[in-house]
């Protein structure tokens, strides 16, 4: 039913959205469009929700919800975020946090559009545990048991950061609040814009194996040719009057130092697929900063040229990162932060 492959022009990809519409959920704000990203498909991706609240992909609240009514959940929302490929540009708290109970998050992702261009959108989240404020009680009107609160309130940036992530996706991929189980019955369609690049033209060939093999998949050739060493000259050939003469041999190279730390450190960023691959799958927020990280190396690297890589070393140095894994998740948010600077310096939007 739904294509194993990419589609590669609009009016294949209009005629099975059309033929999926009354069987599947699909999940993007336009029913039409009119053209691809040359050297790119849409790719269909399938995400199933259970509809049974005690699975975890739905709840439903009793206030807002009519009993064959549920609302996707966190975990069903980030499974649609993952499918669609979506990036935080941006997370930042935006209250003044002079209370430890009220907090105020403003959140702004994106995603690439089947033109090739990235549509972004900003979601917003206060949350107030104040006494007899809104959020502490529950929707049904009862107060939140003093356990619940504390831990609410000990957990209060976080819990809004998750929220206002939440309300930005909802708006970035036009979720519904909340869907009939009739609804959550049937398969989400999220469509993707994935490259194809044709594999016969042998500098598309040889970029899609350095993407594969490890870090220079996000170097451009300047960079990574600026980072190469000088290769050798190699001695002229004899005059052709000349006598014959033996070839002189190429000198030999000086001995290696045996000093471990002379050796050159290897770049921190962007982060390997091996590096991102030991994040834990429990950890959402460290791989969504990961991969955004990892997209705005490439857009530093698009516009730096051949100085791109010292301002990532640089940027990565003064955040303190070495990876992915083993630093603070503010420590991380905080290189996300200096990239984008850097990206922005560079006439990146």
């Amino acid at each position: 039913m739904v294509p194993t492959a990419p589609l590669t022009t609009a009016v294949e990809l209009g005629e099975t959205w059309d033929r999926l519409a009354a069987e599947c959920n699909i999940i993007t704000p336009v029913v039409r469009i009119d053209s691809i990203m040359p050297m790119h498909g849409v790719s269909l991706r399938v995400v199933k929700l259970d509809p049974d609240p005690d699975g975890g992909d739905v709840y439903q609240d009793r206030v807002f919800c009519k009993p064959s009514e549920r609302a996707p959940t966190k975990i069903g929302i980030f499974k649609l975020m993952a499918a669609a490929g979506v990036n935080v540009v941006d997370s930042s708290r935006i209250d003044d946090r002079n209370d430890p109970q009220v907090c105020e998050y403003r959140v702004e992702i994106s995603v690439r559009d089947f033109d090739g261009t990235m549509r972004y959108f900003v979601g917003t989240k206060a949350l107030d545990f104040r006494d007899g404020a809104a959020e502490a009680v529950k929707s049904s009107g009862a107060a939140i048991t003093p356990g619940d609160l504390s831990s609410k309130r000990k957990h209060i940036a976080s819990l809004c950061e998750t929220k206002a992530i939440e309300r930005a996706i909802r708006g970035l991929l036009t979720l519904k609040q909340k869907y009939t189980a009739a609804e959550l019955a049937r398969p989400f369609i999220v469509p993707k814009l994935v490259p194809m690049p044709d594999m016969s033209d042998p500098d598309a060939k040889a970029a899609m194996i350095a993407h594969t093999l490890g870090i220079e998949k996000r170097l451009a050739p300047a960079v990574a040719a600026a980072a190469a060493p000088p290769a050798l000259q190699e001695p002229a050939a004899p005059e052709p009057e000349a006598p014959p003469a033996e070839k002189p041999a190429a000198p030999e190279a000086p001995p290696a130092s045996g000093d471990p730390w002379d050796e050159p450190e290897a770049p921190v960023l962007p982060f390997s697929e091996e590096a991102i691959g030991t994040i834990p799958s429990n950890d959402e927020k460290r791989y969504i900063y990961a991969n955004s990280i990892n997209d705005l190396v490439a857009g530093v690297v698009k516009l730096g040229g051949p100085g791109a890589g010292e301002v990532l070393a640089r940027v990565a140095k003064d955040c303190g990162i070495n990876g992915p894994i083993g630093c603070e998740l503010p420590d991380l948010k905080a290189l996300g932060q200096a990239l984008r600077q850097e990206y922005r310096k560079l006439g990146g939007k």
